[in-house]
């Protein structure tokens, strides 16, 4: 369940870094 939420964090982290 950890990589579940960790997976749309860093995508959210990326978007936020574009």
């Amino acid at each position: 369940m950890l990589p579940l939420m960790f997976v749309p964090f860093r995508f959210l982290l990326i978007r936020f870094d574009v």
